[in-house]
Parts: C-alpha cells; sequence; structure tokens
C-alpha cells in the first residue's frame, strides 16, 4: 500500500511515531531484482512507494531492485559519520500534534551536488506518551539494554499467584476463543531515600509516579499504560515501612507468556527507574 487519500494520514503518523522515538527507516525491497515479465509490477511499485516515502519522511534510504545488501549497509554507516543534531524551542506545545519539519541546504551546497536527509516530521508528545513509549522499547529491547542504570531509585517488584477474575464484556467480543482472564499483581517497593521530599507549610511532601504495562509476547499484544501517582509526606501521603514504600498494582491478562513493565518517577527530580520481568498466566507466584 503506497501513500495517498486516507493512507496518506497513516503514512504520515508512522513516520511521526518514528521520528518521535528517534527511529530512521531503511527500507529494504527484499525481492530483489525483478523477473522481465511485468507480472504484479503495479502492486510492486505501489509497495515501493510506501516504502520509499516512510524512509524519507524519516532521514533513511531505500534499496530496491537490487539483490546485494551491501550498498544499503555502507549507506546507514555513513549517514551515522556525517550526521548534525539541530534543537528548536517550541513555544505552543500541543500533545499529540503531527508537526513538519524543513530544513534547507545553502544553494552553493546544492550546486555541488549535496543533499539532506532528515527527520522531516514529529509529534509533540506528552509526558505521560513519552513514559508509555519507553515501557514499549523495555518490553522488546534485548535484556542487556536494561543494565544497572535504568534503575536509578533500586526499585524492586515481584509478582504473586495471579487469580481467575471475569472478562468484561468488550473483551469477550473481541477474543471470544480465549475466555480465560486471570488477575497479576504486581508487588512493588521502593526504597525510603530514593524519595525526594520538598519541604511545605504541612511538612515534608514528595510524590511517586508509577506506569505499569504488560506485553503479550507471542501476538504482541500490550495493555493500556496504567499509571497512578503516590503522594509521600504530609497527613494523607503514604507512609514507609521498614525502609520502604509499598504499593500493589493489579493487571486484567488473558493465559499467555508476558513481559511486564514498570517505570517509576519521582515527580520532584524526575528520575526514572524501568523494570521488566517475564511471566506465565497463569501462575502461582
Amino acid at each position: 500500500m503506497g501513500p495517498g487519500g486516507e493512507s496518506s494520514k497513516l503514512f504520515d503518523q508512522v513516520a511521526a511515531h518514528a521520528n518521535a522515538n528517534n527511529t530512521t527507516l531503511y527500507m529494504l525491497d527484499a525481492g530483489g531484482v525483478p523477473s522481465i515479465s511485468s507480472s504484479g509490477r503495479s502492486w510492486r511499485l505501489n509497495r515501493q512507494g510506501g516504502m520509499a516515502y516512510l524512509s524519507r519522511k524519516t532521514g533513511g534510504r531505500t534499496l530496491f531492485n537490487s539483490n546485494a545488501l551491501g550498498p544499503l549497509l555502507d549507506d546507514a554507516e555513513e549517514h551515522l559519520d556525517a550526521s548534525y543534531e539541530l534543537a528548536v524551542a517550541v513555544a505552543d506545545h500541543k500533545p499529540g500534534a503531527l508537526r513538519e519539519i524543513d530544513v534547507e541546504l545553502a544553494p552553493t551546497l546544492r550546486r555541488q551536488g549535496h543533499r539532506l536527509a532528515y527527520r522531516r516530521s514529529w509529534q509533540d508528545k506528552s509526558r505521560d506518551q513519552m513514559i508509555a513509549d519507553r515501557l514499549v522499547s523495555a518490553a522488546w529491547l534485548d535484556g542487556s539494554w536494561l543494565a544497572e542504570e535504568a534503575n536509578p531509585l533500586s526499585v524492586a517488584m515481584r509478582f504473586t499467584a495471579t487469580t481467575p477474575v471475569e472478562a468484561d464484556g468488550d473483551r469477550r467480543r473481541r477474543r471470544r476463543n480465549r475466555e480465560d482472564v486471570h488477575e497479576l499483581v504486581v508487588r512493588v517497593a521502593i526504597p525510603e531515600l530514593a524519595a525526594t521530599l520538598l519541604p511545605g507549610p504541612d511538612g515534608d511532601r514528595g510524590a511517586l509516579g508509577l506506569w505499569l504495562m504488560a506485553v503479550e509476547r507471542d501476538k504482541g499484544y500490550r495493555t493500556p499504560a496504567r499509571r497512578m501517582l503516590l503522594e509521600l509526606g504530609g497527613p494523607e501521603g503514604l507512609r514507609p515501612h521498614g525502609g520502604f514504600h509499598f504499593v500493589d498494582l493489579g493487571v486484567k491478562l488473558w493465559e499467555g507468556e508476558y513481559t511486564v513493565v514498570l517505570g517509576v518517577v519521582d515527580e520532584p527530580t524526575g528520575a526514572m527507574s524501568v523494570l521488566r520481568e517475564a511471566t506465565s498466566v497463569p501462575s502461582t507466584g
């Protein structure tokens, strides 16, 4: 499917989402050199048009009608060696809005045959959207990416045994062949010293933001990111026990294999820990 008509909006959204997550698309048509026959030519050109559109919008390159992968890899390596970062301050933030980017090359460089490849759009995201995107990335990236520095708050989490629950109507309509739903409870422990408390008229106060998401490893289904704000200190804030703040988060899941991702943010400083753990549903804890 190539860009055009109603599909153009979808292509623009895909490109903007990739750009918002610092992703450049290098597109390869694995069909290689086409045969002399014109059979399927229109379909192939339409497909390649969509691939070329996405690579151009994200600052990448394409390789079509070739059996050699080397040139595309060499091109990507050259891009990394000849890239610059430009930044701009945006006064009117509109979360969710798609923005266009236009960068012009100096006329003398254009005459010398130089050209620019850059991300041509971006999506203005709210803080919650950016955190949710980070959880999605954490669920799919290789485990070595989540090193010690991904947990500066020294947060710990563990799972309790799942319990069967009733599926809501929407879930039953979407997946009638899978009726078994269970609730998974994630128990989170946050060190008391990891939370920043600021002085106020009624005592020291702080806050912790928690985000929870589960991704089914087989089909890629994921739950919406669940958010919880914990108020600390003051007369009604959460109190620590034994040097830790404890909280339970529940999520309803179909039977299957999941990666559970937890994000914890110290709201006053913005410091964030990201944890992930594999689990099965149902489970005995």
